[in-house]
């Protein structure tokens, strides 16, 4: 029989993490193919920066064992799932598994955290997810989570996201603007701007998250977070 499967493997929203964040993947499969699958394999070769001690399965699509062949590997066995194919049941073609993970105690900022998984239908060979990617950082200390603004300062931010510029319109005339990324590492520090509006240009920005900061003499007037994103 010739089993054309596809698979897809996801984590958190977020490609940012905090070091204390438990980290939530769910494994998708699908048979493409042209026959049911009698059985499915998967395997998760957990990172060295999680805690498979902490491993705590959510939920699954089908009834399913789970076992650990070796320390840091993860295994559910769906024996007989007669999962149908793709142009026999489409709806009935998925499955998945959800769990969640801890980190390890002390990963340091910048830390990345990769993860995939191999998915076997019957004696094919196996399918490769993605791999999927979150990065440590901790803004804490420079920004909170959310947006926060002078009440007596009127502060727009525009567009957001943005591909070529950003544009600050802030209701007084001097004040600074930080720029950093997601590791809180400041990457643009623009001085003593003397007019309500001022104009950031791109200027080699990569895509992603930015976080900025406004502020004046008398301290922060907002700050808030910043999309980069090609058209």
């Amino acid at each position: 029989m010739n089993y054309g499967q596809t698979s897809e493997y996801s984590l958190t929203e977020n490609h940012y993490i905090d070091s204390t964040d438990v980290l939530e993947y769910r494994i998708r499969f699908q048979n493409t193919g042209t026959a049911p699958a009698q059985k499915v394999i998967i395997t998760d070769t957990i990172s060295e920066y999680l805690d498979i001690v902490t491993f705590n399965p959510m939920s699954s699509s089908h009834a399913c064992e789970i076992d650990f062949p070796q320390s840091n590997v993860i295994r559910w066995t769906f024996e007989d799932i007669n999962l149908p194919d793709i142009n026999a049941n489409e709806p009935e073609s998925h499955g998945f598994v959800k769990y969640k993970i801890h980190q390890q105690p002390g990963n340091e900022i910048s830390t990345e955290i990769t993860n995939c998984a191999a998915i076997y239908f019957d004696y094919n060979p196996p399918v490769i997810t993605n791999e999927v990617l979150n990065t440590i950082a901790d803004m804490r200390q420079i920004f909170t989570h959310e947006f926060v603004i002078n009440e007596k300062n009127r502060v727009e931010v525009f567009p957001n996201p943005a591909s070529t510029f950003i544009k600050f319109v802030v209701d007084t005339k001097e004040y600074d603007i930080e720029l950093y990324d997601a590791y809180g590492r400041i990457i643009r520090h623009i001085q003593n701007i003397r007019s309500s509006e001022y104009t950031l240009s791109r200027n080699g920005l990569h895509d992603g998250v930015y976080f900025y900061r406004i502020s004046n003499s008398k301290g922060v007037i907002a700050n808030g977070k910043l999309i980069i994103k090609s058209l």
